[in-house]
Formats: C-alpha cells, sequence, structure tokens
C-alpha cells in the first residue's frame, strides 16, 4: 500500500499546484494577492515537501487533505463565498479517496467544518471574511455540513471497501510475482481468507495450479517418453519404409521391364507367325513348284527317250547309208576299173579310140571323185556312229539323271508338303503363344501399374512417416521444453 499512496501523493500534489495556479489567477481579478501567496503558498510547499521526504506516510495524507481545503477556503473567500467555490470541497474529498484511508478524509472535513463554523461566525461579526455572498443565517451553514458529513461518511466507507480491494490487489500482484518467480507456495494468511473472497479464490486457484502443474509434469514426463518411442518406431518405419519404397520401385521397374520384353516376345512371336505363314505359302508354292518339276522332268525323260528312239533310228539309217556308201564305193572301182580298161582299149584302137579314150578318162576321173567321196562318207558315217554311240551313252545318262531327279523332286514334294504341314502346325502353335503372351502382356501391364501404384503408396506412406517422425521429434522438443518451464514451479 506504501507505493500505492506514494503515487498518490504525487498525483495530488499535482493537483495542489493547479489550486495554487487557480488561486493566483483569481487574485488578479479580485486582487488578493496578500491571501493568494501568504496562504496559498504555504499549503502547497508543506505537502510537497512531506511528499518528498515522508512519501506514502500518514502525516502526508492528512496534510494534503487539509491543503485541499485550506485552497478551497481560499478561493472561497477569494470569490466572496460564491457558492460555485464551495463546490471545490465535495470535488477534493472525492480526490482524497485515492488513498484509500479514511483518515484524511475525517481530518479534512473537520477542518473544513472547523472552516465553516468559525468564518460563519467572523462573518456574522461583521469581520472582512466571507463563507457565502451574504449573511442568511446558521441554516445554510448546517446544509453544508451535512452534506459533507453525508459525503464523508459515505468516503470513509468506500475508502474502506477500496483499500480492501487494494490490498487484494497488491496481494495478487506479490501472488503473481511470486509465481513468476516459479513458486507455488505463496502464504496466505488465514485472516486474509476468512474476510476476502477474492484471495480466496486466488489461494484456491493457487491449490488447482498446484495439482495441474503436478499431472502436467507426470503428462509431460509420459509425453517425453511417448515421443521419444513414437521417435523412435517413427524412424524405424521411415527406414522400412524406405527400403520396402526402393523394393517396390525396383519391382515396378523389373515388371515395366519384364512387360517391354514381353511385348517384344509378342512382337517377335507374331514376326515368327508372319514368318511361319509366309514360309507354309512358300512351301505350298515349292510344293506346286516341285510338282511341276516333276512333270517337266518327266515329259523331259519321255522326250530324251523319245530322242534316243530317233538317235537309235538315225543310227541304223546310217548303218544302211553306210552299206549303200559301200555299194557306190564297189561300183566306183569297178567304173574305175572299167574306165582304164576302156582307156587301154581305146589307146589300141588308136585314132579311132581317141573320143572313146576322153569319155573314158573323163569317166574314170568321175569314179575316182566318187571313190573320194564315198570315202569322205564312209569317214562321216564312221564319225556318226562314233556320235551316235556318245550321245546314246550320254542320253541314257540323262534319262538316268533325269529318273533321279523325278525320284528326288518327289522325295522333295514330299518332303515340302510335310514342312507346309509342320509350317502350319508351327504357325498354329505360334499364333496361341502370341495370344498367350497377348494377355500375359496385359496381366504384367497391370501388375506393372499396380505395382507402381503401391510404389505411389509407399513413397506418400514413406513421406507421411517421415512428416510423422518430424512431429514426434518436435513433440519430444515440445515436451521437454515443457518439462523444462515446469520445473521452474517449486510446488
Amino acid at each position: 500500500m506504501t507505493a500505492f499512496r506514494a503515487s498518490a501523493d504525487r498525483l495530488l500534489v499535482g493537483a495542489l499546484a493547479f489550486h495554487l495556479l487557480v488561486c493566483l489567477i483569481a487574485a488578479g481579478f479580485t486582487d488578493t494577492w496578500l491571501a493568494a501567496i501568504s496562504i496559498g503558498l504555504p499549503a502547497f510547499l508543506v505537502p510537497l515537501l512531506l511528499s518528498r521526504t515522508a512519501s506514502g506516510a500518514l502525516v502526508t495524507r492528512i496534510a494534503v487533505g487539509c491543503a485541499f481545503m485550506i485552497f478551497s477556503a481560499l478561493l472561497i473567500q477569494q470569490t466572496h463565498g460564491a457558492i460555485e467555490a464551495h463546490f471545490g470541497i465535495f470535488v477534493l474529498l472525492a480526490f482524497l479517496l485515492l488513498y484509500c484511508d479514511w483518515r484524511p478524509l475525517v481530518a479534512s472535513a473537520a477542518l473544513i467544518a472547523v472552516h465553516h463554523v468559525a468564518f460563519a461566525w467572523l462573518q456574522y461579526g461583521g469581520a472582512a471574511v466571507y463563507l457565502f455572498p451574504e449573511v442568511d443565517g446558521i441554516y445554510r451553514v448546517l446544509v453544508h455540513a451535512l452534506y459533507v458529513v453525508v459525503e464523508t461518511a459515505l468516503l470513509c466507507y468506500m475508502a474502506l471497501l477500496l483499500k480492501g480491494l487494494v490490498e487484494d490487489g497488491v496481494t495478487v500482484a506479490a501472488f503473481a510475482a511470486h509465481v513468476s518467480g516459479g513458486h507455488l507456495d505463496f502464504p496466505f494468511a488465514d485472516e486474509q481468507l476468512k474476510k476476502r473472497p477474492l484471495l480466496v479464490a486466488v489461494a484456491g486457484m493457487q491449490n488447482d495450479l498446484r495439482h495441474t502443474l503436478g499431472l502436467a509434469r507426470k503428462t509431460g514426463d509420459s509425453l517425453r517418453e511417448l515421443a521419444g518411442r513414437l521417435s523412435t518406431s517413427a524412424s524405424s518405419m521411415a527406414h522400412d519404409a524406405g527400403k520396402q519404397s526402393e523394393s517396390t520401385s525396383s519391382m515396378a521397374a523389373a515388371a515395366e521391364e519384364m512387360t517391354v520384353a514381353i511385348s517384344e516376345i509378342t512382337h517377335n512371336a507374331q514376326d515368327a507367325r508372319a514368318l511361319s505363314d509366309d514360309s507354309c505359302a512358300a512351301a505350298e508354292d515349292g510344293s506346286r513348284l516341285v510338282k511341276t518339276v516333276e512333270q517337266e522332268m518327266s515329259g523331259i525323260a519321255v522326250v530324251i527317250e523319245q530322242a534316243s528312239s530317233l538317235v537309235e533310228s538315225l543310227g541304223r539309217k546310217a548303218e544302211e547309208a553306210g552299206q549303200v556308201v559301200q555299194i557306190i564305193k564297189g561300183i566306183a572301182d569297178q567304173t574305175n576299173l572299167l574306165a582304164l580298161n576302156a582307156a587301154i582299149e581305146a589307146a589300141r584302137a588308136g585314132e579311132l579310140g581317141r573320143g572313146f579314150a576322153v569319155v573314158a578318162d573323163e569317166v574314170r576321173k568321175l569314179a575316182e571323185h566318187t571313190t573320194t567321196a564315198t570315202d569322205q562318207i564312209a569317214q562321216m558315217m564312221g564319225e556318226m556312229h562314233g556320235a551316235k554311240e556318245s550321245v546314246l551313252v550320254s542320253i541314257g545318262d540323262a534319262v538316268q539323271r533325269v529318273q533321279s531327279g523325278v525320284s528326288l523332286a518327289a522325295n522333295a514334294g514330299g518332303s515340302i508338303d510335310e514342312i507346309a504341314g509342320k509350317s502350319v502346325k508351327v504357325g498354329e502353335v505360334i499364333g496361341d503363344i502370341s495370344s498367350s503372351l497377348h494377355e500375359q502382356s496385359a496381366a504384367t501391364h497391370e501388375i506393372a501399374q499396380t505395382v507402381e501404384s503401391i510404389a505411389q503408396m509407399a513413397s506418400n506412406a514413406s513421406a507421411a512417416i517421415a512428416d510423422i517422425a518430424e512431429e514426434a521429434r518436435r513433440l519430444e522438443e515440445e515436451a521437454r521444453t515443457l518439462d523444462r518451464s515446469l520445473a521452474r514451479f517449486n510446488i
């Protein structure tokens, strides 16, 4: 309370300074400088000195209250008892309520009462003092006194109430400072708790705070321990989730690679199916071509056999022609011999046989030419016979080769037919494989998408777990901060 009343001293001394200024201004209008200075200046200086030397003391409070009443009396005197000057008494008494003390109020009221009685008596006696503008009996003095008594009594009661409130406020402020220092053991007096509901509530709050902080400490310890375990678990989960995310990503990549590989295999199977179909078509074309070749070679064999027969027949005709040539040669030889004999006979005949000799000579020459020609023909016929034999041998070999080619073509046709049949089966098998691979590709694609979704969910879960780990770490830090904050308080 002393500090509070000291601050009130400073404020009310300022109000005294204001009243001194008002009295000096009034002195300028009413020419009451002597009274303003001789009374107003001491009334201001004495409380000012006491506020500096005994700030907050009872004597200072009473001095300030009495100074208020002195300034009121001075202003009444300066205004020749103007009723408005009397208002200051009630206002200044209300100012004294700031001290939260009934004693300055009673002292001030007593002083102003003495002033009113004394100045009323003097004014009635004709002295040069003023209480009211005119003398009209004791009635007005009693009315003023009644107002002062009533106001003073009410202000005293309010001062006691206000004192209790201020003391409660001071106690609460001390309690707050005590709590701010980390202590929840503020000593409330039993008498205070009996009379002051506010302090009872504050004491109850202290007990509740003590109990709550005790629970908060236990909860903080549990929370810190739980946050530590949660942080450890979250870190472990984050590590496992990271591995799972990596594994899932690897699975997704492998599934994607498998999908691509199956797609390539499917494409290759489709190409193989196309090649198988082309092979089957080519085998069928080859089979038809081989059959055509077989037919052509059979026809060639027939033609070669016919040619062989013709060559045989030609050989026989050549032999017959050779025999005719031999006959012609024999005739030519005989003709040559006859021509020679005719030439001899013509020579014997002399001149008569000369013409015949010429003819005979020509016949002989013709016979010689015929012999030469027949020799050449015989030679050529011999060569033709040799060529016929060679041709017959070649034709026989060709016939054998053609027959072998026909047999091979027949075998090739059978093999090609078999290849064509197997190509059809291979095409069907490849078609089934292609269909299966297509279905497998679709299934693998779905698996890849599923694994990718799982990888995404695992990544999200890993991020969420990382967030949980971070939040757990922050929670643990907050729990430690809470524990440090609660450790400030002594319960």
